[in-house]
């Protein structure tokens, strides 16, 4: 069997939440796994995606 992972950001949450058991609901889908060619491209997707995650919840 095939293991999944999925990757979740919590925004403006400060607490210590390793090792509790959480739920997480998807609502939508903003970007298949994608390799970069540096750092810095990885930092300015993930703003891009946190600007679009904060639009599609809000």
């Amino acid at each position: 069997m095939e293991r999944r992972s999925i990757e979740v950001n919590l925004f403006d949450f400060n607490s210590d939440i390793y090792g509790a058991k959480i739920t997480i609901r998807m609502s939508d889908f903003i970007r298949s796994e994608k390799k970069f060619e540096n750092s810095a491209a990885l930092i300015e997707a993930m703003n891009e995606d946190k600007l679009a995650a904060i639009k599609l919840l809000s």
